[in-house]
């Protein structure tokens, strides 16, 4: 299991908890090399590591939590958060943690959903949610949105521009 937010401010720091359970025949001890290791590109440092030391030994059917800060890259993005277990020099082992993606950015906000609205509806909800809007398609109006990009549910940064693509007509 693990303990992370789900947003981070670039460059700032966070606490997170990852604990596993060593359900193998042998010890798992930092002085043999053993480490919990990035993935999700193996060996990145997006974190500031690529590694993540064990407490202590760690014996078969025991379970470790390693709780240690890492520090957010300094770019506004959504970074891929996952870990595995790995002996230095002689394997990586083991299931990886849960896939987890952790949005980095300044005052974020949440893109809501407007397909099917009508546009001056799709602009208000939009530019409430602090966001600015950008419109494609029909000039003609009534007009409704038919597709937006970000879609709904993406994390952005407050501010960012929605792209609304507009049909003539009366939402279906």
């Amino acid at each position: 299991s693990q303990d992370v937010p789900d947003k981070m401010q670039p460059g700032r720091s966070a606490r997170v908890k990852i604990t596993l359970e060593n359900n193998g025949r042998i010890a798992w001890d930092a002085a043999a090399g053993y480490a919990l290791g990035s993935q999700n590109q193996q060996d990145n440092t997006i974190w500031g590591t690529s590694r993540l030391p064990l407490p202590g030994k760690v014996e078969p059917g025991s379970q470790v939590t390693i709780e240690t800060t890492l520090t957010a890259p300094g770019a506004s993005d959504t970074y891929s958060f996952q870990w595995r277990m790995v002996q230095d020099g002689v394997q990586w082992f083991g299931d990886s943690t849960p896939a987890t993606s952790i949005y980095v950015g300044h005052n974020s906000t949440v893109v809501p959903y407007v397909q099917d609205l009508p546009s001056e509806i799709a602009e208000r909800v939009i530019r409430k949610a602090k966001l600015q809007v950008d419109f494609t398609g029909t000039a003609k109006r009534p007009a409704y949105v038919i597709h937006q990009n970000p879609g709904e549910g993406a994390t952005v940064d407050a501010g960012s521009t929605v792209t609304l693509t507009l049909a003539f007509g009366n939402p279906p």
